[in-house]
């Protein structure tokens, strides 16, 4: 089932009575460059199959779209991002994306750095068990003793492996986080029994703040 609600009045759908005409309403709204402000969508028990074709045909469309767009190479000092992984790498400190801790809370899911590479145009931070945080162009980094910030970038991706679950690929959640000025289209996938939950909110973001945030957590 999938709610789409972007005011007051939810529109429920249902995938199988007619999974073309809804993966164009997925579309439409992942590749507008105008999608409503404060909109959420929900999708659950998605097939995997399903979803891949989705998938398939959005980045088939968005290269259509977006062609245009051009990669920006970031400056990074590597020594010392290097020394704060290492500096880091016994302290708990909380994820920040957008200005949202993961987990809900301050303390609620603490990670440890563990290591970081640089792929062409993206930052890549993994933590101490399977997480992970891929930041495609990212602009403004800073760092200081133990936090490390990012002011913008064009997409964040932050995975992990459910919790309580085994390790594996079937139980691996993401939440992607594409940025359009000051507008945030955030998807969050998820697995459930038979298929993969996914929610996807569009919102507005204070661009005075760090579009990435990794910080120790409050005591």
């Amino acid at each position: 089932m999938i709610l789409i609600q972007r005011s007051r009045h939810p529109l429920v759908l249902k995938h199988r009575s007619n999974p073309v005409a809804l993966q164009l309403l997925i579309l439409t709204h992942l590749l507008s460059s105008q999608a409503v402000s404060n909109a959420t969508f929900t999708y659950s028990f998605i097939p995997l199959g399903w979803l891949l074709s989705t998938y398939t045909m959005f980045k088939y469309f968005s290269t259509l779209f977006h062609n245009n767009s051009t990669s920006q190479n970031f400056e990074i000092n590597k020594t010392e991002f290097y020394r704060w992984v290492k500096q880091t790498g016994d302290k708990w400190l909380d994820v920040y994306v957008a200005g949202v801790v993961f987990g809900g809370r301050p303390g609620e899911a603490p990670q440890v750095p563990k290591d970081f590479q640089v792929i062409d145009n993206s930052l890549l931070l993994t933590f101490g068990t399977t997480e992970r945080l891929w930041i495609q162009e990212p602009i403004g980094i800073q760092i200081s003793e133990l936090e490390f910030s990012i002011q913008s970038a064009k997409v964040v991706r932050w995975g992990w492996h459910y919790y309580g679950r085994p390790q594996t690929s079937l139980n691996w959640c993401e939440q992607v986080s594409i940025v359009n000025g000051n507008q945030i289209t955030k998807t969050v996938l998820c697995p459930l029994d038979g298929g993969i939950e996914t929610k996807v909110t569009v919102f507005e973001f204070d661009q005075s703040l760090p579009i990435v945030s990794v910080r120790p957590c409050l005591s």
